[in-house]
């Protein structure tokens, strides 16, 4: 798709399915950081964000971008265009504040969200990264046959995402799928209570017959209305919302270390203003949850005008930042003169080389 997405992205091909993605350390960062809270890239194919929640065909889809560096995670989202040699690569590592958000999913119950979109668990989890140890619970042999440069660093622990392991027990999905190792891989993690697993798969590199595609049927938690099952349209998550309209005066764009409530331990789920705020505009739209196609119109389809409409519209948020800068008057914010890479950051710890074809 990478050469011919123009024609996606113009519309001149549509995505035959609906397609949702996480981005990953290979993505147009530039373009993606325009909408961090999750847009349209082409016709039919959707970005999650920095973090995300939406719904499709009655299944609760949640996900999160990047890959992990420890020296990064702790910082705010600082990088802004033109990137230099460091932030160029600083921009896809994960950051704590989006699992912060994360984590706030299903941390309470009684929203008045629930009246409008019923509560429900995660079915499917999208990220690039895989969960640290993840290798535990499935056939670790065979991926160490496949892999075996990758056994020092599984043995160590540098292998894989703290946070996200973290975020798959907090969660608890059904399903987690991964990327980034080009291989495949099977996992299936058993929680405390012993009630629940979590089915985790990781497939190959996009390439002449290696295994990159499978097809599975899930089945929604709870079950799926027939209206649900029968609805084409991708719909937002009204919880997720509420996150992230309690979660914005948060957010930090500095390089420092970015401060979170009880070191961002703190799961309490959003507050009854901002869950009450997101309910009144969808009562107020005739409880219309679908998130809009992306338009016809060149200007509309921008993705400083999908972020405004999102901010604006739905969360009633006034300041979008660097995107509403960007959208403004076609300006970005360039960083501060302190504002670049540390010398530590030239040699990259958590992108692992591959074999020859599998340029990461």
């Amino acid at each position: 798709i990478e050469k011919d997405f123009h024609a996606y992205h113009t519309g001149k091909k549509v995505a035959p399915i609906m397609t949702i993605f996480v981005g990953g350390n290979h993505e147009a960062s530039n373009h993606l950081a325009e909408i961090k809270y999750g847009g349209w890239v082409a016709p039919n194919i959707y970005f999650l964000g920095y973090a995300g929640v939406v719904r499709y065909k009655g299944l609760r889809i949640a996900g999160i971008s990047g890959i992990y560096k420890s020296q990064d995670y702790t910082r705010g989202r600082y990088e802004t265009p033109p990137y230099d040699d460091d932030s160029i690569r600083s921009t896809y590592h994960t950051r704590r504040f989006d699992v912060f958000r994360l984590k706030q999913v299903n941390a309470r119950n009684g929203l008045r969200t629930e009246k409008v979109q019923p509560q429900k668990g995660v079915d499917i989890f999208l990220s690039h990264d895989w969960p640290s140890g993840i290798w535990n619970h499935g056939d670790y042999a065979r991926l160490v046959r496949s892999k075996p440069f990758l056994q020092d660093d599984m043995r160590s622990g540098r292998l894989g995402s703290p946070p996200l392991w973290d975020i798959l027990h907090t969660l608890k999905p059904a399903y987690w799928f991964a990327a980034h190792l080009h291989c495949k891989f099977a996992a299936i993690v058993p929680h405390v209570e012993g009630t629940t697993n979590t089915r985790f798969l990781a497939l190959d590199k996009c390439l002449p017959r290696r295994d990159f595609m499978q097809i599975l049927d899930i089945e929604p938690e709870g079950g799926v209305t027939e209206e649900a099952a029968n609805d084409s349209s991708l719909q937002y998550d009204l919880e997720w919302l509420s996150i992230v309209r309690g979660c914005e005066s948060l957010d930090s764009t500095t390089r420092g270390e970015h401060v979170l409530p009880n070191d961002g331990n703190t799961r309490s789920g959003p507050s009854d203003t901002d869950d009450a705020h997101v309910v009144a505009h969808f009562e107020a739209n005739g409880r219309d949850m679908r998130i809009p196609p992306m338009p016809d119109d060149p200007t509309a389809r921008l993705a400083t005008e999908q972020s405004r409409a999102f901010l604006g519209g739905i969360l009633g948020i006034g300041s979008v930042r660097q995107t509403a800068a960007a959208a403004d008057a076609n300006e970005i914010d360039l960083l501060d003169d302190d504002g670049g890479g540390g010398e530590d950051d030239a040699d990259d710890d958590n992108e692992i080389p591959l074999d020859d074809d599998d340029d990461m």
